[in-house]
């Protein structure tokens, strides 16, 4: 763990250092490599060179796809982004974190923390708001369909597979179809029906939450 020389509420947890060099280097294991660093892994190596001081880092990817291979790479500090990301680390500890004021939330997991409880009442959409619903619900119905066409390729692939457990091509697994080991499970309904008084007692409450529905976009002229 090192933190930063002028700002003590910055910091970074390195994965290592190089011997020889005095550089951080970080180890990640993805799916695949594209040859491109992602941007949060980006901004995540810019942070630790701007903790640790160095002039750049080593970034190690163990690729786990089906051609594993594990790559390295050099990436030289990026001073201009490094301002804007203190920047904002600026931002939020002295708005936000000093005060005690939480931020405005980006996802819907961070207005449920913030916002609990509904209050019954009825609030009138702006015009973006009108759009972003529909956007959402039209990107549900194609999340629906790919779903269900998803599920109607595996079904093409499990009947190709029959009983075998390994689809490949030239010697390199493109499907596995394996059975997992037994397990057991408890049987909730044989015992509450056996010892109702004790399955009560075990009971506890549990709170409800908030449930978000995207109603069909209104078409355009309708007095609805």
């Amino acid at each position: 763990m090192r933190y930063h020389p002028d700002l003590p509420y910055v910091s970074a947890n390195l994965d290592g250092l190089v011997v020889g060099e005095n550089v951080p280097v970080e180890y990640k294991t993805m799916g695949e490599w594209s040859g491109e660093i992602p941007p949060y892994y980006y901004t995540q190596l810019q942070h630790q060179m701007a903790v640790y001081g160095s002039s750049y880092i080593y970034f190690v990817v163990l690729a786990l796809g089906w051609n594993k291979q594990v790559v390295v790479q050099r990436y030289e500090r990026d001073d201009d982004l490094i301002k804007t990301l203190f920047g904002e680390y600026d931002t939020f500890w002295n708005a936000h974190v000093l005060p005690q004021v939480a931020p405005e939330g980006i996802s819907l997991a961070d207005a449920s923390k913030l916002y609990p409880e509904d209050n019954g009442e009825v609030v009138e959409a702006t015009m973006d708001i009108v759009t972003t619903a529909a956007v959402c619900y039209e990107g549900q119905q194609r999340l629906k369909a790919l779903t269900q066409d998803v599920k109607d390729l595996k079904g093409t692939l499990g009947n190709f597979m029959k009983p075998h457990s390994v689809i490949e091509q030239g010697g390199v697994p493109l499907v596995t179809w394996k059975k997992t080991k037994d397990g057991v499970k408890f049987d909730m309904e044989t015992f509450q029906a056996e010892n109702p008084e004790l399955h009560h007692k075990y009971l506890i409450h549990k709170p409800g939450y908030r449930r978000m529905l995207i109603k069909p976009p209104i078409e355009r002229g309708s007095n609805e």
